[in-house]
Order: C-alpha cells, then structure tokens, then sequence
C-alpha cells in the first residue's frame, strides 16, 4: 500500500542579490559524482516503494551550480531554456545578448546545489549528460522530445532496459532508485536487508540543513551518508524525480526552507502535485547512471 500524498505549494523568490564573476565562463567539469546501488530485486518497504530489479549508480550529491552553469554556457546561448533571472540570488548569472549568453558563478557557492529550474529542464540536462556534454543534444537521448498536436510531450526511458544497454546514460532518478539510495541498507536485519525511516542507518533524524533559511555546499553534513553513501537526500534542496501523476511530478527529501523539519525527509513523505512547468527556490536533483559505467567522476 503506498503512502498518501501531501500537497505543497512554495513560492519563488524574486530577490536577486549582488554577483560577482566567479568560475571563468565555460570551464569544464566532471560528470557527476557516483556511489554504486547494487542489491538488485530487493523487496519494497511498507509503503510500496524502494524494489531496483537492476544494478545503477546515483549522485552522490545534488548536482551543483559548476555543472549546472557548464550545461547552460554549453546549450543556453539564446532564449531562456533552462536559465531564469531569479537564479542569481544563487549564484547563478548571465552575461551578454541572446545568440551569445554566457553564464558563470559567484564565487564562493559553486557547490550549492543548482535551483530554479523545472522538470523539463532537467531531462534535457540528463539528455546533454547522456550525449557527451559539450554540444550534445538535449532534444534527444533517454528522454525524446516531440511535438504532439502543437505540444511538446516527453516519452520516458524504460530504466531497466537502459540498465542492461552496453553505454551509459543519464536520467533523472525514478522514485525506486530515489527511494532505495536514500532509505535501503542491505546490511539492515543482520545482512538480509531492510529500510530505515530516514536517509541515514539510523531510527533517528540524521544532521541536515533544514529550515535554516539558506542553501550549503553539498554533502557539507559528512556524517550523514545513507548506506550506499550519497548525501543530502534529506534536507538542503527537495528533488525532483522521474514520476509523473495527472501531469504533476514528485520530489522528495525537505529542504533549507523554513519550517521544512526532519518529517519532511523522512520515508514516508512524499510529493507529487508539483506541474513540470513550476520552478522553485529550493527545487534541485541529482541524477543516475544506467548501463556501462564509462564515467566516474572524481570531484564533487
């Protein structure tokens, strides 16, 4: 039986604060940083969620305004795609004129996790990841846009099927993959395995940044892995994830916001009432590998 889901609605701040330039615009970065969820065909937890019939690697971080800003001075040259101006009170900035935008980082919070963009935006960013980065298509790839009677629909990936392919791409979480890297220890039960509530091996609520009203580096807690090691599933930003319901698309984890508390990171809460269209302040996510592992990155 799955958990009930809760509505949430937060508010974009239209606050922009002072910027300066930081990362030179354009400099390259790793791919992001991956921890191994094997355990395939583990049994879901009492809520329904959390069984991976297949072996994959997630992020081990929320994916961060460096890489984000790489994807943006590698795809975002004219029109608003995947930028918005409310990003620079994040750090985030652009610079020039459309056919020619560049964008670069205040220094000092390249590691924040990247916010402001929708769930659209970071299928095209899995895509661009998937295609090699650089000019890499972000129109095709896991994720297939197409025009369907004048709308731009998305077909979804099977990630089994990607799992088992010879070459690696990038997609956004599922909420299993989600769910087992965050709350699954296959140590758990004296090694047969089994979930705890929080994303910690713990019954308690592990340290995290919740309802501190402000953004930190990611994995800044670094007591507070989950059992496969990724940090952040609780607190910081919430995440998005692949599932869809009557148009909405879920997130999961809580967040620096205030009144965000350990409930909201806990198993069982979830989200999905959120439009792909909508983009939030404390919106992030992180993605996974499927398939051959030919990148690993080395930094967060």
């Amino acid at each position: 039986m799955r958990t009930v889901e809760m509505s949430k609605c937060l508010t974009v701040s239209l606050v922009v604060g002072t910027l300066a330039l930081g990362q030179a615009m354009g400099k390259a970065v790793d791919y992001p940083e991956t921890v191994p969820v094997g355990n395939p065909n583990n049994v879901p937890d009492g809520t329904g969620y959390g069984s991976v019939a297949y072996k994959y690697r997630i992020a081990k971080y929320e994916v961060t305004n460096e890489q984000y800003v790489e994807f943006l001075n590698a795809t975002a040259k004219s029109g608003n795609v995947g930028y918005r101006w409310q990003m620079g009170k994040h750090g985030v900035s652009r610079h020039g004129g459309d056919g020619s935008y560049e964008y670069s980082i205040k220094e000092g919070l390249e590691k924040r996790p990247a916010v402001l963009m929708n769930w659209h935006e970071v299928l095209r960013f899995c895509n661009w990841l998937s295609n090699g980065k650089g000019k890499g298509s972000t129109e095709t790839g896991p994720y297939k846009f197409v025009d369907e009677w004048g709308e731009k629909t998305v077909k979804m990936p099977d990630h089994a099927k990607l799992a088992a392919g010879t070459n690696t791409q990038w997609v956004l979480a599922s909420e299993d993959e989600w769910y087992k890297a965050a709350y699954y220890d296959p140590k758990k039960s004296d090694g047969s395995g089994g979930y705890w509530p929080y994303p910690s091996p713990s019954d308690n609520p592990p340290d995290a940044n919740l309802s501190s009203g402000r953004m930190m580096d990611v994995g800044s807690f670094t007591t507070s892995a989950s059992a496969y090691g990724t940090f952040d599933q609780g607190g910081n930003v919430w995440e998005w994830n692949e599932t869809r319901s009557g148009g909405n698309c879920g997130v999961r984890g809580g967040s620096y916001w205030h009144n965000d508390g350990a409930n909201y990171m806990a198993a069982r809460t979830r989200y999905c009432t959120n439009p792909a269209w909508f983009v939030y302040d404390n919106y992030g996510f992180r993605v996974v590998a499927l398939g051959a592992d030919k990148a690993k990155a080395k930094k967060k």
